[in-house]
This record gives structure tokens, C-alpha cells and sequence, in this order.
């Protein structure tokens, strides 16, 4: 695997991060120019473009209603057919352009083409009857009905743009008696100084206009209906379209977008001129702030290699280093008290391992289980041959000076045997369960840490009561694996308590309790102070013995 040192690996991971950080900048600016464009160009543009197509929609849909609501009215017909009743009739078709939100002109004619009532100023009037065009369109209305479209040569302005009508005949006993007209001129009613909106025909006359603001050339204005974004005269603008229904006419709204551009091209100039000098400040600066930033490192490391721990002059500029230093001489220090430590555990690991075979294998009860072995091979060779197998194997555990721990359900194995040992001697006397939690088995602990301990408990009971019953168990607590071995023996007087209290906590190893002390001494070179042996008894009641050790799995 390829290493690098600390600088090289804070200058590269500086850099990555100053690149990410100028990215995210980067990025934010952008999300805030979409937000920004969303806000202040399209939002309001599709916002002025609906409200204009409702309106629209609803005076259509407005006249439509009227014009047939009209054309059968009796006060209509009468005015056509005798003229008379001209002022109301007049007041109610100037009473339906007011209530619109578009510009229009009514014209009542008979069926002599005469005008009865209009809103057209005299010269539009005669305009009107004079164009053979209009006349052509009197035609198809008799044959139609009704009849609606644009008038490309703009019969009621002087204006190149064109006009919209909605027409119907007016009829009576199924003769034409005179014809309604209303020329629309559809116009944005909504005030904003930034869109512009543009009504136009199929053909794309423009019929009606917010603002003039550029030449439109025969009155037609020439947009494509897919993109969004399109040029006119040199200028982009944000484009919505849409058809109003029943309708042959389209609505266009334009919203200026070259400011936004504008600020679109100098804003990013700006930006990436920002984060370029952001980026080559990181660049030139990074080295040498690490260099001087890692001088009482580099001495640091310097010192633990060459394994001279004197550089705490050099580490008080800064109080990580400071703290290193400081760590490092209490690491030095406390692994030469490991090593001291493990050497005296190496010692007493070979002296336990003798005593083991002086006091917790004794001579007696080796003695008598071949006197027991004496008569068995004589009475039941089986028998014998199982005594020598387990004695055997006994012997070589007991010797092998391999691992200090093991886990629980090997050493209980050896356990067992020594107990069936013992019960082939004492017979029905003697009774011992193990109830060990099947997820403790893999728990280690010291070699032979039991066995002693069930040693003690028949030596000093087995002689003197008629029966002996022995319990092995365990449980965990928090962090600390706890073995008990509990018997009901004659139990320990006070006196004789106090007694092996200050053998355990004492160098004393003189008297009858010397396994425990070993035991005891064992677990706390091993684990420590807070670890060991500790004695439950009653006279008369029996004791357990308590082992703590850590929790441990390897």
C-alpha cells in the first residue's frame, strides 16, 4: 500500500475541499439565478398570460351569449322592422361594452344593409358599406347565421393590424329582417410595464396589442409556437402561448429577457473570476501555512524516531502538540510497566504452574484414587480402564504449560472428570451440578480457576458430613463475568473468615487455604486489583466462593 506524509495528504485534501467548497459557491449562484428567473421573469409572465386569457375567454364567451340573447329579442326586431325604440335599444348594446373588458363596436343594420345603430364614427360607417369586402361577408352571414372571424384589411382603423367580429342574423317567421355585428379589438386590461401580450388570428394578423414596440411589417406578427425563448429585433423574450377555446385566436405574452442576460453573463464573469483568485489564494498560501504549521510536528516525529522524548520545548507553541508530547511519554512509561508487569506474570505463571502440581493435584488424592484404581481393576477392569483414562488426562492438563485462559467449557471438561473421580471414591456422598449458560461457555478464563476451588470445598467438608452437594454457576454483570461455586458444607466460623480474608490481601501463603490464595493472586496479576476471589459463609450453612473476572471473548 502507497503512504504519503501528513503534508502532502493536508495540502491535496485542502485543495479537494477549497474545489468543493468553490463548487458548492458555484452552484448556490446558479440555483439562485434559476430561482431569481423563475421569480422575476417567469412566474409573473405566466401569471399575466392567464388572467389575460380568462378575460378574454370571458368576454367571448360573453358575447356569444349576448348576440344570440339579442337576436331574439322582440324589441330588437321591432326597432329593425319599424326603427323605432332606437334609444334602448342602443342604451342595452352600450351597456354590453361596458361590462367587457375588451374594446368593441356594435352595428345594427337592416336587411337593406341600412345602419339603425352603431358605436362607428361616420367615417368608419361609410368605410364599412362601401368595402366589397364587408358586403361578401353580409353574404356568408345569410347563408351561416352566425359567422366570426378577423378582417385582415382592418375595415374599422386606419391601423395595419386587424380586427375581430362575432355576427348574427336576425330573423322573424324564418326571413332575414337585419344583421348584428360586434368588431372586437382585444387589448391587455392588464397594467404591467414589463409583459407585452399580443392577440393574433390563425394567420397571425394581430388584432389586438398591449404596447407598440416595434414594427410589426403587414400587421402579422411571426412567432414559433414551441420555444420559450425567441429573438425579435435583435432582443430575447420569455414567450406563453395559448388558444382560447371556441376561438380561431391565439394570445402571446412577452416578457424582456436581455437585462437578466445581461446579468446572467456578468454575473458569472464575475463569479468565476472570484473563485479563480479564491482557488490560486488557497494554492500559494496552503504550503506555507502548513509548513510553518507542522515545524514542532516534524520534531515531534523526528524525536519519537530517533526515540528521544525531549521536544517538549518545541511543542509548547501549540497545545495539540503540547498534548502529544505528553501523551507519548505516558505511553513510553506505561508500556516499560507492561513489560515489567508481563515479565512478572511470565514468573508467577511458571511458579502457579508448579504449585499446581504440589497443591491442587495433591499427593492424597492421587493416593487414594489408586487405591480405589487397586480394587477396580480387580472388580471391574471397565471401571479401572475409565479411572486411568481420566486421571490421564487430568495429569497431562494439568502439566500442559500452554495459554494462562481458555474457555469456560473446555476447562469444565477437566472439571467434570476430576468430579467424576472423585464421586467413584465417595460414591453417593458426594454430588455436584454445573448449570453454566451456554453463552458463557466461550467466556475465557484462567486455566484450572474451578477446579481448585471444588478441591477446597470436598477436603474441608467431605470427612466430617454425611453428604456433600456442590453447585457450579455464572452470570454476567455489565462488564464483569462472575463464577460461583457454592456448596453446603459445615460453612467457615468468623474467626476463620477473618482469617482468610488477610491471607487473600496479604504475601502471607502459610496455612490450609493456600490454593485460594493462589488463585486469588493469579486472577489480580492477570486483570488487576479490582478482580478475584471473594468468600460467602455461615457456619453451619455452607460458603461459595466467588470468582470476578473480566468478560472476555477471543
Amino acid at each position: 500500500m502507497r503512504t504519503m506524509k501528513i503534508k502532502d495528504y493536508i495540502e491535496k485534501t485542502l485543495m479537494r475541499y477549497t474545489m468543493i467548497i468553490l463548487i458548492i459557491i458555484l452552484s448556490i449562484y446558479l440555483l439562485s439565478l434559476f430561482v431569481l428567473f423563475q421569480y422575476t421573469i417567469v412566474r409573473p409572465n405566466l401569471n399575466t398570460h392567464q388572467q389575460l386569457t380568462t378575460k378574454l375567454e370571458q368576454d367571448f364567451h360573453t358575447i356569444r351569449e349576448e348576440l344570440h340573447t339579442l337576436s331574439l329579442k322582440k324589441e330588437i326586431k321591432q326597432f329593425i322592422k319599424l326603427e323605432v325604440g332606437h334609444r334602448k335599444v342602443s342604451q342595452q348594446l352600450y351597456d354590453l361594452q361596458n361590462q367587457l373588458n375588451i374594446s368593441t363596436h356594435f352595428l345594427v343594420l337592416n336587411s337593406n344593409r341600412e345602419i339603425l345603430a352603431s358605436s362607428l364614427l361616420d367615417e368608419q360607417k361609410n368605410r364599412l358599406l362601401e368595402d366589397y369586402y364587408f358586403s361578401t361577408l353580409i353574404e356568408r352571414l345569410n347563408n351561416e347565421h352566425i359567422l366570426e372571424q378577423s378582417i385582415g384589411n382592418a375595415l374599422i382603423s386606419s391601423t395595419p393590424s386587424s380586427s375581430y367580429f362575432l355576427s348574427t342574423t336576425i330573423e322573424e317567421a324564418g326571413q332575414t329582417i337585419g344583421y348584428l355585428f360586434f368588431f372586437v379589438r382585444p387589448i391587455n386590461q392588464i397594467q404591467s410595464q414589463h409583459e407585452m401580450t399580443y392577440v393574433v388570428d390563425s394567420y397571425n394578423n394581430i388584432i389586438g396589442q398591449s404596447h407598440h414596440f416595434h414594427s410589426v411589417p403587414l400587421g402579422k406578427l411571426h412567432l414559433d409556437a414551441d420555444k420559450s425563448f425567441q429573438m425579435i429585433e435583435n432582443s430575447y423574450y420569455y414567450v406563453s402561448r395559448s388558444v382560447l377555446h371556441d376561438s380561431l385566436m391565439m394570445i402571446y405574452t412577452l416578457t424582456p429577457v436581455n437585462i437578466f442576460i445581461l446579468l446572467i453573463i456578468y454575473g458569472l464573469t464575475s463569479m468565476f473570476v472570484m473563485l479563480f483568485i479564491i482557488f490560486l489564494i488557497a494554492y500559494l498560501i496552503a504550503p506555507k501555512i502548513l509548513n510553518k504549521s507542522l515545524l514542532a510536528f516534524d520534531s515531534l516525529l523526528a524525536t519519537i524516531t530517533n526515540h528521544k522524548p525531549d521536544v517538549q520545548h518545541q511543542t509548547q507553541e501549540f497545545s495539540e502538540f503540547q498534548l502529544i508530547y505528553e501523551e507519548y511519554t505516558n505511553k513510553i512509561e506505561q508500556i516499560r510497566s507492561l513489560i515489567e508487569t508481563n515479565q512478572e506474570i511470565v514468573e508467577h505463571k511458571k511458579k502457579i504452574e508448579i504449585k499446581n502440581l504440589e497443591a491442587k493435584f495433591n499427593p492424597h488424592f492421587l493416593y487414594n484414587v489408586l487405591e480405589m484404581l487397586k480394587y477396580e481393576i480387580t472388580l471391574n477392569p471397565d471401571n479401572a480402564s475409565e479411572i486411568i483414562v481420566k486421571i490421564a488426562r487430568l495429569m497431562r492438563y494439568n502439566t500442559n504449560l500452554g495459554e494462562m485462559t481458555v474457555p469456560l467449557n473446555e476447562d469444565l471438561v477437566y472439571v467434570l472428570d476430576y468430579i467424576e473421580l472423585q464421586k467413584m471414591r465417595f460414591g453417593q456422598r458426594l454430588d455436584a451440578h454445573i448449570n453454566i449458560p451456554e453463552e458463557h461457555n466461550q467466556l475465557h478464563v484462567p486455566k484450572l480457576i474451578v477446579q481448585p476451588l471444588i478441591e477446597n470445598a470436598i477436603k474441608h467438608n467431605i470427612e466430617r458430613v454425611h453428604s456433600l452437594t456442590i453447585h457450579v454457576y455464572s452470570e454476567v454483570h455489565g462488564q464483569d463475568f462472575i463464577i460461583t461455586i457454592k456448596d453446603d458444607g459445615l460453612g467457615i466460623s468468623s474467626t476463620r473468615m477473618s482469617e482468610i480474608h488477610s491471607l487473600l490481601e496479604g504475601t502471607n501463603e502459610i496455612g490450609s487455604h493456600i490454593g485460594l490464595k493462589n488463585t486469588h493472586q493469579l486472577i489480580q496479576i492477570l486483570y488487576g486489583e479490582n478482580y478475584g476471589l471473594s468468600l460467602q459463609s455461615k457456619e453451619g450453612n455452607g460458603t461459595s466462593v466467588l470468582i470476578k473476572i473480566p468478560k472476555e471473548i477471543r
